[in-house]
């Protein structure tokens, strides 16, 4: 079963999340050249051509807003930029970690990052990934119950060699399982972390595009058995028809990445240029003090009163860092597109689960996709921690960020703690975090018990 569950979601986020080639059969009624421009678009999707695609498919929605295949085409096409782009995003970043002299520190190592780079890039990415779902939510609702979409994955550039090779296997650029092996579709079921040694996933130095074969898939996910010496065969034959149903399936993964990616574009996460200043400088000026935290203790002190305040903690950090991302995506936007995201993938997650679309796994589907709607929408607190004798319970209501983010616009102001290092003691600016932690009805059931 288990096997099933990564082979389902392996195939699935990597042929709904990189729909390629694309036809539709549907209404189009006596408009003969919406009908011309919606082949061509069709057609240039076909060769691989998305921008030309793109630019047809949008002559279409000039017309007709509401076009199905128009809408579903521009969506899969920005699902395709958006997914390509966070995979060089995360081989850039691999690599660039992986090109530091190792003998830095962790965190020396981290703060050469550039920050406010993938932070850029993921802002690109996600409005990619927000223009795909309203474009396939668009194209979902007026779809007919008779339209159909075929899909042939093989027939797109994937390597970006200039060249379509729809029968010849698909080349990664790193060997996940050190055996020399960098066929894609012989390491899918098999994939450790990889070392990324170019900035690409795929090798664009190998002709060959090809990865899907349903044929196998078919054999893997209902017989569980292939041969040892099995191979597949690429060819026409590897498409699969969607229909409504599977757009939808669609819309689910895409809910589930945008679930993941909307956060990091909440916040400003750049630390620099003062907390890397403040990390460099100690670095190389700890050898002159007897403790490690004496170096943090007298620059961070500054009226060497014995604690370490929020306001002193600040002055190593820039002012923008940890508040709302600056731009139109990030802030309030970010987490409201998350919000919408996180319930949109919990109903059609829970719709799935009625119809039996995760019957091939014993997880349970239902409760995680009854948290996710609970975490976001219910007002009610949920236990985190039971406290003992000498402990009191602790509570949190995930909801409180989501309906009060005014609340959460710096965590500065939450997360600093004044630091007493000579008493030992920490206090939070807020003990209850903006309302994330609700200790007060643990209290008061306390004081009702003792009267």
């Amino acid at each position: 079963m288990l096997k099933k569950l990564i082979l389902a979601t392996t195939i699935s986020l990597l042929l709904l999340s990189f729909i390629s080639c694309t036809q539709m059969e549907e209404e189009t009624g006596r408009d003969f050249p919406l009908l011309q421009t919606l082949q061509r678009a069709e057609q240039a999707l076909s060769q691989g051509d998305e921008s030309e695609a793109e630019r047809l498919f949008k002559q279409v929605l000039n017309r007709d807003p509401k076009n199905p295949k128009a809408n579903t085409g521009t969506g899969l096409i920005n699902l395709l930029k958006a997914n390509r782009n966070l995979l060089k995003l995360m081989g850039s970043v691999s690599t660039e970690l992986r090109n530091k002299t190792k003998r830095r520190s962790p965190l020396m190592m981290l703060m050469d990052i550039e920050f406010s780079r993938i932070q850029r890039d993921l802002t690109d990415i996600v409005i990619d990934l927000e223009k795909a779902k309203k474009g396939l939510e668009t194209a979902l609702t007026f779809m007919t119950p008779g339209s159909t979409l075929t899909v042939y994955p093989n027939r797109f550039d994937w390597n970006e060699d200039g060249y379509t090779d729809a029968v010849s296997p698909l080349n990664l650029t790193f060997d996940p399982k050190g055996d020399g092996e960098k066929r894609l579709w012989w390491v899918l079921f098999d994939r450790p972390a990889p070392e990324i040694d170019s900035r690409e996933f795929f090798d664009s130095n190998t002709r060959g595009d090809a990865w899907f074969d349903i044929q196998t898939i078919n054999s893997l996910i209902y017989e569980d058995s292939l041969s040892p010496d099995y191979e597949p065969v690429f060819d026409e034959r590897d498409h699969i028809v969607l229909t409504e149903k599977e757009i939808e399936v669609i819309l689910g993964f895409l809910n589930l990445e945008l679930s993941v990616l909307e956060p990091a574009i909440i916040y400003d996460l750049n630390p620099k240029p003062e907390f890397a200043d403040f990390i460099t400088t100690a670095s190389n000026t700890l050898h002159q003090y007897a403790n490690p935290l004496d170096f943090a203790t007298q620059t961070l002190d500054t009226d060497q009163n014995g604690t370490m305040t929020n306001a002193e903690i600040r002055t190593i950090l820039p002012e923008s860092f940890l508040q709302f991302y600056s731009g139109q995506h990030g802030g309030v936007n970010a987490i409201n597109d998350w919000k919408d995201a996180l319930n949109d993938l919990a109903v059609i997650g829970l719709r799935l689960e009625r119809e039996g679309f995760f019957d091939f796994t014993r997880a349970d589907f239902k409760a995680f996709f009854e948290a996710i709607n609970q975490a976001v929408n219910s007002e009610e607190s949920f236990l985190l921690r039971e406290g003992g004798i000498d402990e009191e319970s602790i509570y949190i209501k995930p909801s409180a960020f989501f309906n009060k983010p005014e609340n959460f616009d710096d965590l500065k102001d939450l997360l600093l703690p004044d630091i007493g290092y000579l008493t030992l003691n920490i206090q939070f600016p807020d003990p209850t975090f903006g309302g994330l932690i609700d200790q007060s009805l643990v209290l008061s059931l306390m004081r009702q018990f003792n009267r």
